[in-house]
């Protein structure tokens, strides 16, 4: 992962449906290898949130549109 991350971070679009304290605490230890971004229908406090009324359409755009590397839909 290292030699990954020397190619640069990646941009990672998370999908959340709602506000989940353990997996805000899991993506704050993963902001340490790579830029995301939460995708959910409502604003995420301490995290760049897109809002959009379907998130796990959003995360699929943005990967089509070359704004994130990457998407994980949670």
């Amino acid at each position: 992962m290292e030699k990954q991350l020397k190619l640069g971070r990646p941009k990672i679009a998370f999908g959340m449906a709602a506000p989940n304290p353990v997996i805000e605490e899991s993506l704050k230890r993963g902001e340490k290898c790579a830029d995301l971004v939460l995708v959910s229908g409502q604003e995420i406090p301490g995290f760049k949130t897109v809002v959009a009324e379907k998130p796990e359409y959003k995360i699929v755009d943005m990967l089509l549109a070359g704004e994130v590397d990457g998407i994980v839909r949670g």
